[in-house]
């Protein structure tokens, strides 16, 4: 099968809550955010079936596979000037284009979101991956301290750190902690600014909610009992011991509670009421605010649509879509493990993507749209950080400071 690879913007439409949305161009198969934090659609790498034929799209490659494609001279020039790099960061001796997306990928995320896409950041396992849609192209293990990744990563983290410090986010030790075994070779200090010290403290977070309540207005605490939900948009309620939203438009209900982990999941029993553009999902990267910006993924009932999204200050851009028959009942969950989001149904693999728009984040949620969407057995955990550090050399680093 031929492909296509072009740089572009994504497709503005009118969702069916009548607002602005965008949508990823016609007979994409894989996709990749390029764009800064200030928001414009315009940058987006997309992976086609069929040539675009939209002067607005800069195209890259000729048919080949990307894996097998050496650019040439204008199309390198392209790259870097709509990437903002320059010819150091990246060389004309890189030809093959798939060589020039991942070093882009993995070593030249700008660590403040001004010219381009954050830096992609580590799964728990330790692995940096880039996926067009459920393709893999490329998974590697960072290599210690001195990788060229970590030029642009950490900063990226040490930003992270310090806005968890400045909101008083008790979970950020914790994070620490998943820093240290997912980014091995990296001393503690260095994932924190300058002026704090604080070290790592083990994580054991897992939240619940079986809704098994009485009818009430407003979701209200959850039967773990140390945490409640926020309802930031639209209204859900406690309808016969499951969460059910009553009335139209737009539905996202947060979790209060910090993970202690961007490399999360939530989950929950899917469901309708029947009919209508019942979109039912869960969200993952959510912060304690009002800001409707994290990633959720959802199943249509009426035509079978799955899709990943992003929702940055409630603009809604797709990152993967996908098609499949769900059934009330069927446990839909979204992971996000790094810069990979990933659906499951009853924990088969349907969907998957790459995206770095959004990292640090530490709650989840409940995200859906129309009167008909139903959820039951809400939980949300982390993902267990692999032994990819050295907890010997953790405890003797922690002790020799806390002795200091």
């Amino acid at each position: 099968m031929a492909k296509y690879y072009y740089i572009g913007p994504w497709v503005k439409a009118k969702g069916i809550d009548g607002k602005d949305r965008w949508n990823l161009p016609d007979n994409t198969i894989g996709s990749f955010s390029l764009r800064s934090a200030s928001l414009a659609q315009d940058q987006g790498l997309f992976c086609t079936s069929v040539p675009i034929l939209d002067s607005s799209y800069t195209k890259i490659g000729d048919g080949t596979d990307f894996r097998d494609y050496h650019t040439t001279q204008f199309e390198r020039d392209a790259w870097r000037s709509i990437l903002s790099l320059s010819i150091a960061e990246l060389p004309d001796s890189i030809t093959l284009f798939r060589d020039i997306v991942i070093k882009t990928f993995e070593e030249l995320g700008d660590p403040e979101g001004d010219k381009r896409f954050f830096p992609p950041t580590a799964t728990h396992r330790g692995n940096l991956e880039f996926f067009f849609g459920n393709e893999l192209i490329s998974r590697r293990k960072l290599t210690g301290i001195d990788d060229l990744a970590y030029k642009h990563l950490l900063p990226h983290l040490r930003n992270t750190y310090q806005k968890y410090y400045d909101a008083g986010i008790e979970a950020r030790q914790k994070v620490l902690w998943n820093w240290e075994r997912k980014y091995p070779g990296v001393p503690t200090k260095d994932f924190q600014p300058v002026g704090i010290n604080e070290i790592a403290v083990r994580p054991t977070t897992t939240i619940n909610d079986t809704f098994d309540r009485g009818n009430a207005d407003a979701l209200g605490t959850s039967s773990d009992g140390d945490w409640s939900w926020t309802e930031v948009q639209g209204d859900i309620d406690i309808l016969n011991n499951k969460a059910v939203a009553t009335a139209g438009g737009r539905k996202f209900a947060r979790a209060d509670k910090d993970l202690s982990s961007d490399d999360h999941y939530a989950q929950a029993i899917w469901g309708t009421q029947g009919g209508g553009n019942s979109n039912t999902g869960v969200a993952v990267r959510k912060d304690s605010s009002a800001t409707l910006t994290f990633y959720y993924a959802w199943d249509r009932d009426t035509d079978d649509a799955m899709k990943i999204e992003e929702s940055t200050n409630d603009n809604q851009t797709e990152v993967a879509s996908g098609s499949y028959t769900i059934s009330d009942g069927e446990v839909l969950k979204l992971t996000a493990d790094g810069s990979t989001l990933t659906v499951y149904v009853d924990d088969v693999q349907k969907l998957q993507g790459s995206d770095s728009s959004i990292s640090g984040n530490l709650r989840t949620g409940l995200q859906g749209y129309y009167a008909k969407t139903t959820w039951n057995n809400f939980k949300a955990a982390d993902l267990a950080a692999g032994p990819s550090g050295n907890p010997w050399n953790y405890y003797l680093r922690n002790k020799m400071r806390r002795a200091a």
